[in-house]
């Protein structure tokens, strides 16, 4: 009874509760939690918890109104959307289909069985000679590490024998604190906390998901020793709120991390190299040679810069040269190069330096083109998963899209408005120009020169004269605040006052003299007018970016379930 009871409770709150009625759309808490995760939720503050849940619904809306709308067709948005799902097909094939015999099915298996679940666990650990644990320097062997964490186990399986439940997790942190090797056992007694699944070294989690609550385990090997593990509770992990179908995707990028990692790396080189020789591609070293030399050309003898817009104009100039290669036997031109390039973001487009950086490039959308093919063959295109995380990355693109859209549509700033706020400003004391003075300089490079000149002047009180036989000069004011040292020794004097000598940093030595100072007064409009209407249309901005959903809000009359997240 009591495990049909538990069957019914998790399936009931692993069903999909609907958080959100947009129009005829629902939007539900699994689409919240892939979002914000449920501890994170739970660990916020009802501020926090409100600006989250806010920040959600405002992008929700926005979605529901770009597809309405079919902003999502608009020709930039339809690119982004197609090229990014077009990146999302790339990588599921890699990972479901190349990377697949490099899967622990096993582990495989295990991940499915604990990825919805959490553990909070607590561990004692012997160290021994040569393992990996930081700062611990261990006399016993590993065969006595193992006798050591065995003999610890019996000690606490002993105390454990007559106690209560309620006693048992303080008697382990006592042992803990008394026995265990980990450096940091005085500040958490053995404690490690809430442990997902993927988080920690898998022989400690293959013996933590898998063992009784309560109950001390047999000592288990990791690079850092022998650990005993005691899991206190046992509780839901994220991602049991997350959608089913969402999670089953996922099990892959875990079986990934879990894979050895230069063993993917030449899976996928491998791949990527049979697929272009089986294809049998074939260049026109002739078409290659004269698009290297123009673009020495042009970036040597004409010093122009390169990058994407730069080699599309460039390319132009060699089109209707003939075949650039052939592939699958059939040949393309430069055009197609172009074309390939004109749709690449920027960053995918390295530098053309050489033959190779051409081949490279070629051959990289190439096997975009054939993994993408390949990809639909394997009918990923129909992976339920593939459609959650598009939907996903839709929303952040028709988001940001739609906010920068609502920006752009902006009316100008109007002048009246400029002025007002420069008025207004000047009012409040902004816009002014700063008291400034008005300064003679002798600058000279030593400083026995430069006291000899202040006694000169001291004697014959002939500023003028020192200035003229050692090159002084009238200098631009210095405003109020400004010009460092000799900035500060100004302000400090008065009119036709002479300043004691000067130490610059660029270690010369200067004597200055006053000759007035001009009073602060208000900038003309014109010359702040640029610096005003920034300001309003910043001001402007960041009101479209904070009301950008608004309007959508009461238009589509939303209906919210809020209370559905704190179950």
């Amino acid at each position: 009874m009591v495990n049909l009871f538990f069957v019914l409770f998790v399936s009931f709150l692993s069903s999909q509760n609907v958080l959100l009625e947009i129009g005829e759309r629902n939007v539900f808490d699994t689409d919240f939690f892939q979002n914000v995760p449920k501890s994170s939720w739970l660990e916020s503050d009802l501020e926090k918890k409100s600006l989250l849940f806010n920040d959600f619904k405002n992008k929700e809306v926005v979605f529901h109104h770009s597809m309405s709308v079919g902003f999502n067709l608009f020709p930039e948005n339809f690119i982004k959307l197609k090229k990014r799902r077009d990146q999302i097909l790339i990588n599921s094939y890699y990972e479901n289909v190349v990377a697949l015999p490099l899967f622990d099915q096993e582990y495989l298996k295990e991940t499915k069985k604990h990825i919805n679940s959490k553990v909070f666990v607590h561990h004692i650990l012997t160290g021994y000679k040569g393992c990996s644990l930081n700062g611990g320097v261990f006399d016993i062997t590993k065969k006595e590490a193992l006798k050591k964490s065995l003999e610890i186990k019996a000690d606490i399986d002993r105390l454990f024998s007559f106690s209560d439940v309620d006693s048992l997790v303080s008697i382990f942190q006592a042992s803990a604190k008394k026995t265990s090797d980990d450096p940091s056992v005085y500040q958490n007694m053995g404690e490690i906390g809430r442990v997902s699944w993927g988080q920690v070294m898998p022989s400690f989690q293959a013996k933590a998901f898998d063992m009784d609550v309560l109950t001390v385990s047999d000592p288990v090997l990791t690079d850092f020793g022998y650990h005993l593990i005691l899991v206190e509770k046992r509780g839901f992990s994220d991602y049991f709120y997350y959608n089913e179908d969402y999670v089953e995707g996922l099990l892959v990028k875990f079986a990934l991390q879990h894979a050895n990692i230069d063993s993917l790396k030449l899976k996928a080189s491998s791949f990527d190299s049979l697929y272009i020789q089986k294809n049998n591609l074939i260049f026109n070293d002739g078409v290659l040679d004269k698009a290297v030399l123009l673009f020495e050309n042009k970036t040597k003898k004409d010093n122009l810069r390169g990058g994407k817009s730069s080699y599309v104009e460039w390319l132009r100039e060699i089109n209707n040269n003939g075949v650039l290669f052939v592939f699958k036997n059939e040949g393309y031109g430069v055009g197609w190069l172009i074309n390939k390039i004109e749709k690449s973001p920027s960053t995918r487009v390295r530098p053309l330096k050489n033959k190779n950086d051409f081949k490279v490039l070629i051959n990289s959308f190439l096997l975009e083109e054939g993994v993408l093919e390949k990809a639909f063959e394997h009918t990923l295109g129909s992976s339920r998963w593939i459609d959650l995380e598009m939907e996903k990355h839709t929303k952040n693109i028709l988001y940001k899209s739609f906010e920068r859209f609502s920006i752009e549509s902006l009316p100008p700033v109007d002048s009246s408005s400029v002025k007002k706020l420069y008025e207004k400003g000047v009012f409040k004391g902004e816009y002014i120009k700063p008291k400034q003075v008005v300064f003679s300089e002798i600058r000279v490079k030593s400083f026995d020169l430069a006291d000899s000149l202040l006694n000169d002047f001291s004697t014959f009180n002939d500023f003028d004269k020192l200035m003229k036989g050692f090159g002084g000069k009238l200098k631009k004011p210095i405003s109020d605040g400004g010009g460092g040292f000799i900035g500060e020794a100004a302000f400090s004097l008065n009119p036709g006052e002479v300043s004691d000598i000067i130490s610059n940093l660029d270690k010369t030595f200067s004597i200055i003299r006053v000759e007035s100072f001009i009073d602060e007064e208000p900038f003309v409009l014109g010359r702040v007018y640029s610096q005003i209407e920034n300001k309003i249309r910043k001001n402007l901005k960041d009101s479209v970016k904070k009301n950008l959903s608004v309007s959508l809000l009461n238009k589509y009359k939303i209906k919210e379930y809020m209370e559905v997240l704190s179950f």
